[in-house]
């Protein structure tokens, strides 16, 4: 849901001109998926070397 809310801000930016809104806001898009994909990444190398993740899904 964020990153829907974060491309439609990025639309609005567009079409009402505002520039450096809509870079900022594809900076934020683009970190917060950065954050997720490495949150995912960590998850499965724990996996793939037999460590069981935790019940927070967080890596040991």
């Amino acid at each position: 849901m964020a990153v829907f809310s974060l491309i439609w801000r990025c639309w609005g930016h567009l079409e009402l001109g505002m520039e450096v809104d809509l870079y900022v806001d594809i900076w934020v898009l683009i970190k917060y998926i950065e954050y997720h994909l490495d949150e995912v990444i960590m998850v499965r190398e724990s996996e793939a070397i037999g460590c069981p993740p935790q019940p927070n899904g967080k890596p040991l």
